[in-house]
């Protein structure tokens, strides 16, 4: 295992933060259904798709995953014209 973190030359590392980050989103989208959440997931999962460090399995999965995403963002952008903003708009840490 390396000992430091060099994004730039680790492919596999910074795939493996963006799946990370994605997860965070995917929660934190739960919580609230902003369009800015899904609209950032289906890009990272569109990333990923296209990234050679992952098994092409993977690479299936994030993008067949991404198309979802996609209507997911159509969906919460939709709602959020028709019911507002949320009432909850705390910052999420």
């Amino acid at each position: 295992m390396p000992t430091s973190y060099h994004p730039k030359t680790d492919a596999h590392a910074r795939a493996q933060y963006v799946i990370a980050g994605t997860l965070y989103l995917m929660s934190c989208f739960v919580q609230h259904r902003l369009p800015l959440y899904a609209e950032r997931i289906a890009k990272n999962l569109q990333l990923l798709g296209g990234d050679r460090s992952l098994t092409a399995e993977m690479r299936t999965l994030c993008e067949r995953l991404a198309n979802r995403w996609d209507r997911i963002c159509a969906d919460a952008a939709r709602q959020v014209v028709v019911a507002g903003p949320p009432a909850d708009v705390r910052a999420l840490h």
